[in-house]
């Protein structure tokens, strides 16, 4: 799902459960890297990429020890995010 052709698909697993539980359970590390590396919208190129990252924000997928584990990764957008946490 997270390296699917559609970035509609894409940004509904970003976007997480529906209706949202008191707790979520955090993505894995490299779907998370995926869905905040993307750079385009899809084959339907209806998400952006900032829709995208707003998305992963909002939902609370995103742990902790994720941002720290990409301080050092060869991404430099993923260096970025876990700089400014």
């Amino acid at each position: 799902m997270a390296t699917g052709p559609s970035g509609i698909v894409r940004y509904r697993l970003a976007g997480g459960p529906r209706p949202r539980p008191r707790w979520v359970r955090p993505l894995p590390d490299d779907i998370l890297a995926t869905l905040l590396t993307a750079q385009d919208g899809g084959e339907d190129g209806v998400v952006t990429e900032h829709e995208m990252v707003q998305a992963l924000g909002f939902s609370r997928q995103i742990p902790l020890s994720f941002y720290r584990a990409m301080a050092g990764h060869e991404h430099p957008g993923l260096r970025v995010c876990a700089a400014r946490r």
